[in-house]
């Protein structure tokens, strides 16, 4: 991404497991208007602390809102609440396949929030 960051710079990010925050927050510091981190509830208070810790880093927003994946209410919550029908331009996830079943659910969660947009998925 670094090499690449005009892919990033200036657009709507939409990052689907989190986990430790740190692909949100390359993100944020290559100058994504606004990054959306997400994972399961018990994961966004640390992800918040992360975000407050990082936040002189960052070019543009980065908030961290809980969802998980084959909810298609929460998901549809997440895009209401946080790109206010600006739909994210770029969606990523990264280390996310750590079980069986989570490809399908990931796929479902993935298909909800493009809504055959145009985004790129990373």
């Amino acid at each position: 991404l670094c090499k690449r960051s005009a892919l990033i710079q200036g657009k709507r990010v939409l990052e689907l497991g989190s986990g430790t925050g740190l692909l949100g927050c390359v993100c944020a510091a290559l100058g994504a208007e606004l990054v959306v981190m997400t994972d399961l509830a018990g994961v966004c208070p640390r992800l918040k602390q992360v975000i407050q810790d990082n936040q002189e880093s960052f070019n543009g927003s980065v908030v961290c809102s809980p969802l998980t994946w084959g909810d298609s209410k929460a998901a549809k919550a997440v895009l209401k609440e946080h790109f206010k029908g600006k739909w994210p331009e770029l969606v990523i996830c990264t280390d996310c396949i750590y079980r069986q079943g989570i490809p399908e659910i990931l796929i479902s969660t993935i298909k909800e929030v493009r809504q055959q947009r145009k985004q790129r998925v990373l």
